[in-house]
């Protein structure tokens, strides 16, 4: 279900999950006085039978948390939907639709909080003591993060342990930052290169400031024909359909790091971009005579470069040739700009219905754009 780029008439499903988002918020309107009495003991309250009752109606894959406020208000109200990373454009039109006059503060996923609270949350949920634990930060060939805890020797054989490490590391770091950065979290007995613990925030800053430092210093719209290509050959599977772009079995690609990430899993385009660009691409069906507008897929390339370039609005860095579909990649400045240009170049070129704008990050795996108002959804996307 589209929340970001969705366009025309709502279908029966967005209409119910609107009509339980805005049914949420009054109801927690409604009890927002009783909800911080409980938190004082000042009144009794089954607060994870409400949460079930109206935030699980919304979705039930959405999480939820309170905590201390963060910015001087009564308490803090995290939403998650922890590794359904899909969901986050519905957990942001939650948020878009938050009361601002209730005392509260709303967020996407953990916050960082100092280590202090850190500790006591993982003693809480696991029982185990984070002090005298050691870490060791690396930055993978996919530009993620992977972050290795030493606990201390006799901790180690704890069933318990990584579970705590996971914890430790996601209130240190906080978890939007983990979504987009972090390939992994591990427990190892001993790391070469380890520091204390409490320098993990400042070694993971320097690490990721230092790869960002390998990235281009301005959008790839900028570079032109100065942009290097590197090829790759895939042996996809045959099947009646394919979702993302599983039939690719040639590609191309000016950002060898970002391409790698993203055939593989865990994607986000903060990660290949130190100045904002959304990495998506589009997917033309050739059983539905795609390129009839066109005499090739790059003629569509360059009509596209033609269009987004002059105004800076991205930039073709890839593509590839699949068992059914043709692809070509992006790199985009500016999405909710660029979008209506694209499509009304596509359109001027009497593409078929069967095209569309589908994105690479985890976050807007189910968001697309289809070239035209009445094109069908694209196959594969997740639930």
């Amino acid at each position: 279900m589209r929340f970001r780029f969705h366009e025309g008439p709502r279908s029966a499903e967005q209409e119910r999950v609107s009509a339980a988002i805005d049914a949420w918020w009054a109801a927690f309107r409604a009890n927002a006085a009783t909800i911080d009495a409980m938190f004082t003991a000042r009144a009794e309250f089954d607060l994870p039978a409400f949460m079930q009752e109206h935030l699980g109606a919304v979705d039930e894959r959405v999480m939820w948390e309170f905590g201390p406020a963060l910015r001087g208000g009564k308490h803090r109200l995290v939403f998650t939907p922890e590794r359904v990373r899909h969901l986050r454009p519905l957990v942001d039109e939650l948020l878009r639709r938050s009361p601002g006059d209730l005392g509260f503060e709303f967020y996407f996923g953990r916050q960082p909080e100092p280590l202090e609270l850190v500790a006591a949350t993982v003693e809480g949920r696991t029982s185990q003591d984070i002090t005298g634990w050691r870490v060791a930060v690396r930055i993978n060939q996919h530009l993620g993060l992977e972050v290795r805890v030493v606990p201390r020797r006799e901790q180690l054989t704890d069933e318990s342990i990584l579970g705590a490490a996971s914890v430790a590391v996601e209130g240190v770091l906080g978890e939007p930052f983990l979504d987009e950065f972090c390939d992994s979290i591990e427990v190892s007995s001993e790391e070469a290169r380890s520091v204390p613990f409490e320098a993990l925030a400042d070694t993971v800053r320097a690490a990721v400031e230092q790869s960002q430092q390998t990235l281009a210093n301005a959008p790839l719209v900028e570079f032109g024909d100065t942009l290097k290509w590197t090829m790759f050959k895939l042996e996809p599977r045959e099947a009646d359909d394919y979702p993302h772009q599983v039939d690719l079995f040639v590609g191309k690609t000016v950002h060898v790091p970002m391409w790698q990430c993203a055939h593989t899993a865990g994607f986000s385009s903060r990660r290949f971009s130190r100045v904002g660009e959304t990495f998506c691409f589009l997917k033309l069906d050739g059983k539905d005579a795609a390129l009839e507008g066109f005499a090739d897929k790059s003629e569509i390339e360059d009509a596209l470069t033609a269009v987004l370039g002059p105004a800076s609005l991205g930039a073709v860095i890839g593509g590839g040739t699949g068992l059914r579909y043709s692809y070509i990649d992006l790199a985009l400045t500016d999405v909710e700009r660029a979008v209506p240009v694209i499509r009304e170049r596509l359109q001027r070129g009497r593409l078929g219905r069967r095209c569309w704008l589908q994105f690479y990050d985890d976050a807007l795996a189910a968001e697309w754009v289809g070239v035209w108002p009445d094109s069908p959804e694209p196959p594969g996307l997740p639930d």
